[in-house]
């Protein structure tokens, strides 16, 4: 079947969609084995998943507001608009980076003396290489963070393997 005669819209996707999710295939095998173009599978989920989200207040371009929802002793906890809440902030010595879904922009978050520092770094054409899955927290030397910025995968990079002996000659 050539998608790119259909013009049904959403009436067409939503069973494809229902038929997918059911059927435990990734998006590509499945519309391999319907004969549906992937790129236009793809583009339909993502406009009906958003048009299924509840009604929010219109995002404005510009900073997103981190308000310090409460101090504990043990740190802070940042309360983000979207109502992600990362908790356990401690305010000396750690730094904290953020990526956009596109991987093409990073946010560095830092407590400095009195104050957050936020260093912020946009890529045109790349993307960063962004170390561990999705929701996990990664510990990174200050050397990595370095190699972050600049587009190290650090998955990829290994060092020389440790030797231990038993017994010197």
């Amino acid at each position: 079947m050539d998608t790119s005669d259909i013009t049904e819209g959403a009436p067409f996707w939503q069973p494809h969609i229902s038929a997918w999710q059911q059927s435990g295939l990734t998006q590509k095998a499945y519309c391999e084995q319907q004969e549906l173009r992937y790129s236009t599978f793809g583009y339909w989920v993502r406009k009906l998943r958003r048009a299924a989200e509840p009604a929010t207040e219109k995002k404005v371009a510009g900073f997103v507001p981190v308000i310090p929802a409460t101090v504990q002793p043990a740190g802070l906890i940042l309360s983000l608009p979207n109502g992600l809440e990362i908790r356990g902030i401690a305010f000396e010595g750690a730094l904290y980076a953020f990526t956009n879904r596109r991987r093409d922009k990073i946010k560095l978050l830092y407590w400095e003396d009195n104050g957050f520092v936020l260093y912020y770094k946009s890529l045109t054409e790349e993307k960063f290489h962004w170390p561990g899955g999705e929701e996990e927290l990664v510990s990174l030397t200050g050397q990595q963070i370095n190699w972050l910025l600049d587009g190290y995968d650090l998955g990829a990079m290994k060092g020389h393997r440790k030797l231990q002996y038993e017994a010197t000659f």
